[in-house]
């Protein structure tokens, strides 16, 4: 096979050099002749008044602003809206949330009150993620962006290491 190879490859560079054979053709296998386009980025979906609307509804304001210790370290504060499940479980007056409870955080940067992320939890059905709670977790960013909704890691790495008996959550930092 090799000396086969060898042969074909003098043979056509013999050619070549003589001019006798046409030109191989230009388009080498696998391309397209196709106008090339840059893929266009990924834009977050935008979300109306701070979260989705599934987690909006049926929520209120806990009265006062607190500082937000584990989101940032101190960077932000926020206010706490939440329906009266998941203010129940905030509160630490339940060991575990029942399913539908909500808890939104709004923070503000500190000192500026520029406004920053809105973070949500919601309590879901058993077995939506039972190593870490069954918590569905929300981020929108200050511009509105859907950063994430689901489970996720960036949350529950640290919720998992709530106190004990306060499922997943932590207390208030007032």
């Amino acid at each position: 096979m090799l000396r086969s190879v060898s042969l074909l490859s003098f043979a056509a560079l013999a050619c070549a050099l003589l001019t006798a054979c046409p030109p191989p053709p230009l388009d080498p296998v696998g391309t397209s002749d196709k106008a090339r386009t840059a893929p266009k980025p990924k834009v977050e979906a935008k979300v109306a008044n701070g979260a989705p609307k599934d987690l909006r509804d049926g929520v209120t304001a806990v009265p006062g602003r607190f500082t937000s210790l584990g989101h940032a370290g101190g960077r932000w504060e926020y206010t706490l809206l939440a329906n009266d499940d998941g203010r129940a479980a905030f509160e630490g007056k339940v060991r575990e949330a029942k399913v539908g409870a909500k808890i939104l955080m709004e923070h503000v940067e500190r000192p500026s009150g520029d406004k920053g992320p809105t973070m949500a939890m919601e309590k879901r059905e058993k077995g939506f993620d039972p190593e870490h709670g069954d918590w569905r977790y929300v981020v929108v960013g200050a511009a509105g962006n859907l950063v994430f909704d689901g489970k996720s890691e960036r949350c529950w790495g640290c919720h998992d290491d709530a106190p004990q008996g306060r499922d997943h959550l932590f207390p208030s930092h007032e």
